[in-house]
């Protein structure tokens, strides 16, 4: 019911779907879900890693440098930050092309509520031959599955220039290092099954392996133009 009361503020050609999610062992969800007509669309895992004694080193593409928000300052602002992320997520199955406007000001939101987020994890990689352009973020949390010791990478994101030069991978290791040395012995984070960018492949490289798997279920509230990322 309160999903159908925002259907009004949404374009009036586009499909609307409802989703949730359940642990792939929760039985009695996935009987529930489906009961309620919902369809399986896709799974996630979440992956983790405990970091070894010495992390393997960095290795950075040339001309880029990485340093965490704390460091940057108003050098970088949440829109720049967001922005890349924005389009690390185009090629993600599921992304919806939203106003920028209207996404930073959810960030801000969220970022002012969120006890686990901290400057000093969120990691922004810059091309210094580029007149110093947002090449990639890792944006982490101070917490994962109420796990003290345990950091999480909710977003790790490459915008297409800058793919395919292991940036992605140095910008992982970087955060392992960083929380390593603030005391972490432990990172988590989670991911589509299926990836289409290969994000799977990269975080098996640093090391993480799979701890458990979500399914997500869809529903259609509204037929219409199909808005999501393939």
């Amino acid at each position: 019911m309160r999903a159908r009361e925002t259907i009004g503020r949404l374009p009036p050609d586009a499909q609307v779907t409802l989703s949730v999610n359940a642990l792939s062992t929760h039985e009695t969800a996935h009987d529930l879900f489906q009961g309620l007509g919902y369809e399986h669309m896709r799974f996630y895992w979440r992956m983790g890693a405990d970091f070894p004694e010495v992390l393997p080193e960095v290795v950075l593409p040339e001309g880029i440098v990485i340093k965490s928000w704390a460091e940057l300052g108003d050098s970088v602002t949440l829109r720049q930050i967001v922005e890349a992320k924005e389009d690390s997520f185009r090629d993600h199955w599921g992304h919806v092309d939203e106003p920028l406007d209207e996404v930073v000001k959810l960030w801000e939101y969220m970022l002012q509520n969120d006890p686990y987020f901290d400057p000093w994890a969120y990691f922004i990689a810059l091309d210094t031959t580029q007149n110093n352009a947002v090449a990639g973020v890792s944006l982490c949390y101070l917490q994962s599955q109420d796990m003290p010791t345990c950091g999480y990478v909710g977003s790790l994101g490459v915008p297409r220039p800058w793919r395919r030069t292991g940036l992605g991978l140095a910008l992982l290791l970087h955060s392992f290092h960083v929380f390593q040395q603030k005391g972490y012995t432990r990172m988590e984070l989670h991911v589509d099954g299926a990836s289409l960018t290969g994000a799977t492949r990269l975080y098996e490289k640093a090391g993480m392996s799979v701890v458990d798997r979500t399914d997500r279920y869809q529903m259609v509230l509204r037929s219409g133009r199909d808005m999501m990322t393939k």
